[in-house]
């Protein structure tokens, strides 16, 4: 899967493997050419953490997540990263997206199957976790407005208009 967004910073996401993603040959990549010709970025994190899941830019601000727990944050474009989040649960999260440069969600799961969104209202900084029962994964996000983003999971679609605090 690739998400890119008509500017310069853009991901590219492993392979599928029975619609479940696996973590091989993920990367965050750039293109400054419109993307006829990408290149790698360091994460600035320990080689694990290379590995991500999705990647959305705003102007120069950047979010990437990773396979492990971690959110980070780019300030440049995507040329240095810092993992922000501090004390976020132990979660992979598969999909983030940002409705402007405060406002973004994120979805995911936590320890094999259990469903888990984060919001944030400070662009990244300090995310605000919601912890789901159940037995099934989140897959991909769109922030709609501040307070209103779509979630998909497991063959459901996941609605907030309060910012995240219900779905």
């Amino acid at each position: 899967m690739l998400r890119h967004e008509g500017v310069d910073v853009g991901g590219v996401l492993g392979a599928n493997a029975g619609n479940r993603l696996t973590d091989r040959a993920v990367r965050i990549l750039r293109t400054l050419d419109g993307g006829q010709q990408w290149s790698a970025l360091n994460s600035g994190t320990p080689p694990a953490t290379d590995l991500v899941f999705d990647v959305v830019h705003r102007g120069s601000l950047a979010w990437a997540t990773t396979t492990d727990s971690q959110i980070l944050r780019s300030v440049d474009g995507g040329s240095s990263w810092t993992a922000v989040g501090a004390g976020l649960p132990q979660t992979a999260y598969r999909a983030i997206d940002f409705f402007d440069d405060q406002h973004g969600f994120a979805v995911g799961e936590r320890q094999g199957f259990y469903p888990t969104t984060a919001w944030t209202q400070d662009g990244g900084l300090t995310w605000n976790p919601r912890y789901w029962s159940g037995m099934y994964e989140f897959w991909d996000v769109d922030a709609l407005s501040t307070t209103e983003a779509i979630a998909c999971a497991d063959n459901m679609l996941w609605r907030t208009t309060d910012g995240g605090l219900s779905w």
